[in-house]
């Protein structure tokens, strides 16, 4: 029976690429199943007496941004606007990228997300900015 030449290149390539090739494809895993559906809330309090709200009561401010809403992706908008109006906020500050790509194909259509969108009220008003995403 014959063998096969013994080649230390090849194998010391096949011990770092394989590896290298495993942690790529779960970090693309991650950006393209885990990462989008994450919705992440921060709550910070800051002590400013001049501005109030309803009543004297503290501002409620949201800052909100980073949706790249997706053609398939009506659950979770939903989601989103239900966690933006959960604190009853008086003022809503988005922050661009409602699309979710360049391209029409890649993104929620603009009539639908404005249809989301609409679930969005705050007392003292709703600004917004486009992102990169959104040009």
């Amino acid at each position: 029976m014959k063998s096969r030449p013994h080649c230390p290149f090849l194998n010391k390539l096949a011990i770092i690429l394989v590896p290298v090739l495993m942690i790529g494809f779960s970090l693309f895993m991650w950006a393209w199943q885990v990462e989008p559906s994450r919705v992440e809330t921060v709550t910070t309090a800051m002590e400013m007496p001049q501005w109030k709200g309803k009543e004297g009561q503290p501002l409620r401010i949201v800052i909100a941004g980073d949706f790249h809403l997706r053609p398939n992706g009506g659950d979770l908008a939903r989601r989103y606007m239900e966690t933006i109006m959960e604190p009853r906020p008086d003022m809503i500050f988005l922050l661009g990228d409602y699309a979710n790509g360049h391209t029409r194909e890649s993104s929620m259509a603009p009539e639908t997300a404005r249809e989301y969108f609409k679930m969005l009220k705050a007392p003292l008003g709703i600004f917004a900015v486009q992102g990169n995403h959104d040009q």
